[in-house]
């Protein structure tokens, strides 16, 4: 399966996402992991309390 996209576009891609999540980690560290589980894991709020431990909030 393929994304339709050439493979160097893909690469770009990712290079961007590493550089963000390095931004991120750098600036606000605690959202790194919330914010993987959810736009990469795509997990929904209740999996990624669950996941790090943190109560749900309602």
């Amino acid at each position: 399966m393929t994304s339709g996209r050439e493979p160097g576009v893909i690469a770009g891609s990712r290079h961007d996402l590493l550089d963000a999540l390095e931004q991120l980690e750098a600036h606000k560290s605690d959202l790194v992991a919330p914010m993987v589980l959810r736009d990469i894991c795509r997990l929904d709020h209740r999996e990624i309390a669950l996941h790090l431990g943190i109560p749900e909030e309602p």
